[in-house]
């Protein structure tokens, strides 16, 4: 699973955008939020985040590698208020490595994550890219699922 913050700029990219998809809500776009249930992925070409990653608004919600916590963002602008990241981004997963709590490595234990990217059954502006949500992780829900990352051994 990817964290929080490598989610958030696989969706949203460098140009900030609220959706995955291009920001004009279009009828396109609209029906992308209004399926009647999740869809396979790449079911909707145009829901297409800057990156070429598939369904990132509005399909499924998705489970993140990230401990939810509500003061996430908070920690992280008195971090780069206090000087922390010295022109870094600070959406850069190492860059918050001492924020990020573990998951539990046994997995019989559940616990509270961050889950991103609305789902078919909410409403348009929870699908933004920037809302998070917390969920237990080893509760079934139909409306959250989850993404796998590949990390490449070598650089691009």
């Amino acid at each position: 699973l990817p964290h929080e913050v490598e989610w958030e700029m696989a969706a949203r990219g460098t140009d900030e955008r609220c959706y995955a998809f291009p920001e004009i809500l279009d009828d396109i776009g609209r029906n992308a939020l209004r399926a009647a249930g999740p869809r396979s992925v790449g079911n909707n070409p145009h829901d297409k985040s800057p990156f070429g990653v598939l369904d990132m608004t509005g399909n499924v919600g998705e489970l993140t590698m990230t401990v939810y916590d509500p003061l996430l963002l908070h920690k992280l602008h008195q971090r780069q208020k206090e000087g922390a990241f010295k022109g870094w981004d600070p959406r850069d997963p190492f860059m918050i490595e001492g924020l990020l709590a573990p998951l539990p490595s046994d997995p019989r234990k559940s616990c509270t994550v961050a889950v991103r990217g609305g789902a078919w059954a909410e409403r348009e502006v929870f699908c933004q890219v920037s809302v998070r949500r917390q969920q237990e992780y080893s509760t079934p829900d139909l409306k959250v699922g989850f993404r796998l990352l590949l990390v490449r051994k070598d650089p691009l």
